[in-house]
């Protein structure tokens, strides 16, 4: 691979391409509408001029750049009206899942009054008696409000409208009218591969018990909704969830398992039977995005073996990147896409080089201690952007639980292959495979009990940076040993900065009114400590929950106030807060409008800052690509003397500090 004797890195175009299109991608998020084609053209013209001038490798950045962000804006639906009664119907398409009182349901081909649904509608079916019984397929018919997903609305809320987007859903239903009509849509093969996942699910429960069960089937198709909380939470909080992702130790695992029984036969066959094998495993785990780029990283490898080439897997990996990005771009913006990707490319970076450090230990243990390891550090970003946390024992869990992951898979799946025919000995297979399950929710729960790290969400920028810096380290590196040390030292530093640097930057006295779904709460932030007033229901909510865990905030003090609001001071200011708006300096502000509002001060001019404004949800209801602002942040700053001049005696004017007028600007 040929490399240009000045350059730090060999030029891998698969890469160069799969870097330009997410960064394309996660532009189109950000800038939309007439704005997004106009910079996709001038992108255009700007690869074929560096093309011209003979760069290598800009070229080809630029260009994907623009196709990356021309592929969101084509991927962006037309959402249908909002409104609190429609008929709505449309096909299952998706198994329906069974919550407390109720079902959500996933409907396809759905129309709206009669007029069609560009994409999926999640309906909720409150059944509190138990009436209805819905299955994939079944063509359903009911009358419900419409309500379109909207972005997060706090520091650390989840944006449900890229969450639903990447599931390919575009509105949320509510049936509360009691009419619901179900009839047989007939059946189809992915309604035969369901109904094979849940059979397979049913018979591993029956071999081995509720949570064991549950656990294996979920780390054989990726199902997870009937694994009890407490044991989804306790992998989670030892940092061993990605287990139940169908992800490369899943495929690796299977796959071995086959070329093991294939062994004598030829390259070419072997990758048939792989890749036929592969397809129908990657329709059985609904086309998970950790199963694909596995299945695709695995035939690559295979491929090239069969074609008496050198398999590189970085370049395997961009291919994966690529083609799953080209079908769904807005699975960049999914937790689990994130970390499948940033784990591999984690242990592809890292890895060799731990191995070294670590040479004096026994081979194995030296090479589980260097993939736990770059595993780890590589998706700290994603799980600090998406969970704000890190579990404190998520290395010594992984080393422990990961080696013990094939006693779980393999035997789960000889049980299934032998529970129609040879019931006996299937749970035989079962009991193997159960006792390791229950080996390793024992490993989740002692590790989940010593807590997590709060990690402060990264920006783009920063996260790019971690991996160059990850990227000096690797042997992709062409530099020498010690330059090497010296950039990777420089750039992780700097990284470290950039990092920690909105969170020192934060004024030392501010307010915060949260938008809550429920009730109403504030947070006062002083040198002394961090004070929480709102309501009880507020309190308890997950957005509070992912609120601290965003700002780091530990052990409040906590202050009921009555339902129908609270007044706070700070500085020169009084803040009354209720459910729906805040009033400060005689000026209103609806917390529906403008989602979460931080308000300090400097010298004697109060500064608002709003998470988001109207233009944040006024999207796509009637024009498609028009008014696609989705991420305006506005800030604003209200001059106390001003404000003093109108509402104040003249004494408590003279003595304030005279600024600028009132002024609002917008960025991005």
């Amino acid at each position: 691979m040929n490399a240009d004797k000045n350059a730090f890195f060999y030029g891998r175009p698969l890469l160069i391409a799969a870097v330009g299109m997410g960064l394309g991608i996660a532009l189109g998020r950000v800038l939309l509408g007439p704005a997004a084609y106009w910079l996709a053209g001038v992108l255009v013209l700007a690869a074929l001029g560096t093309k011209c001038i003979h760069a290598r490798r800009l070229p080809l950045l630029l260009f994907m750049l623009a196709i990356g962000l021309l592929r969101l804006q084509l991927a962006y639906p037309v959402l249908p009206r909002p409104t609190d009664f429609c008929e709505l119907s449309g096909r299952i398409v998706r198994t329906p899942v069974r919550q407390e009182n109720s079902w959500r349901v996933v409907l396809g081909d759905a129309t709206q009054n009669g007029y069609s649904i560009d994409g999926h509608v999640l309906l909720t079916l409150p059944d509190s008696d138990g009436n209805l019984s819905p299955h994939y397929g079944q063509l359903l018919k009911t009358a419900a409000a419409l309500s379109l997903p909207r972005g997060a609305r706090n520091d650390g809320g989840l944006d449900l409208r890229f969450y639903y987007f990447s599931q390919g859903i575009v509105c949320t239903a509510f049936s509360g009218s009691g009419f619901v009509s179900l009839q047989d849509g007939g059946a189809d093969l992915y309604g035969m591969l369901l109904e094979l996942r849940d059979w397979s699910t049913a018979a591993l429960i029956d071999m081995m018990g509720q949570e064991n069960g549950t656990l294996a089937a979920g780390m054989l198709h990726g199902e997870t909704y009937q694994v009890p909380d407490s044991v989804l939470a306790d992998f989670r909080d030892s940092g061993i969830a990605h287990l139940l992702a169908v992800s490369g130790l899943h495929v690796s695992l299977l796959a071995g398992a086959l070329l093991f029984l294939l062994r004598r036969r030829g390259c070419k066959l072997q990758f048939a039977v792989v890749a036929i094998f592969l397809l129908f495993y990657c329709a059985f785990t609904a086309f998970a995005a950790s199963t694909v780029r596995a299945s695709i990283m695995a035939l690559c490898l295979l491929l090239a073996r069969a074609l008496w080439r050198r398999s590189d897997p970085l370049s395997s990996l961009s291919l994966a990147f690529l083609l799953i990005l080209a079908i769904s771009p807005f699975a960049l913006f999914s937790a689990g896409f994130q970390l499948s990707f940033t784990a591999v490319l984690g242990i592809l970076l890292l890895h060799p080089a731990l191995c070294s450090a670590f040479k004096r230990l026994p081979r194995p243990l030296g090479d589980s201690f260097a993939l736990s390891i770059s595993a780890s550090a590589a998706t700290l970003p994603a799980a600090a952007a998406n969970f704000n946390r890190l579990p404190m024992l998520a290395v010594a869990a992984n080393l422990l639980v990961v080696p013990l992951a094939a006693l779980a898979i393999l035997p789960a799946c000889i049980a299934l292959l032998l529970y129609p025919l040879l019931p006996a000995f299937s749970r035989i297979a079962a009991a193997v495979s159960g006792t390791t399950l229950t080996l390793m929710r024992a490993v989740a729960s002692a590790a989940a009990g010593l807590g997590v790290l709060t990690l402060a969400a990264p920006s783009l920028g920063v996260g790019l940076l971690y991996f160059l810096s990850l990227a000096f380290l690797s042997p992709f590196c062409l530099a020498d040993k010690y330059k090497k040390y010296l950039l990777f030292s420089v750039s992780a530093v700097l990284c470290l900065l950039l990092w920690i640097y909105p969170v020192l930057s934060r004024p030392a006295s501010h307010v915060t009114v949260l938008d809550m779904p429920q009730g109403y709460a504030a947070h006062i932030h002083t040198p002394q400590g961090d004070t929480l007033i709102g309501t009880a229901e507020a309190f308890n909510s997950g957005t509070m929950e992912a609120y601290l865990a965003a700002n780091g905030v530990n052990s409040p003090d906590i202050v009921l106030g009555s339902e129908d609001g609270a007044t706070i001071t700070l500085g020169s200011a009084q803040f009354f807060v209720s459910q729906s708006a805040v009033e400060v300096l005689g000026a209103r502000y609806e917390t529906a409008k403008n989602g979460q509002m931080r308000f300090h001060f400097t010298g004697d001019a109060l500064h608002i800052r709003a998470f988001a404004d109207e233009k944040r949800y006024a999207i796509l209801i009637e024009e498609a690509r028009e008014g696609m602002d989705l991420e305006d942040i506005w800030i604003t700053t209200v001059s106390l003397s001003s404000y003093a001049q109108e509402v104040y005696p003249d004494s408590i004017c003279s003595t304030a500090k005279k600024s600028s007028s009132s002024k609002a600007r917008f960025h991005n």
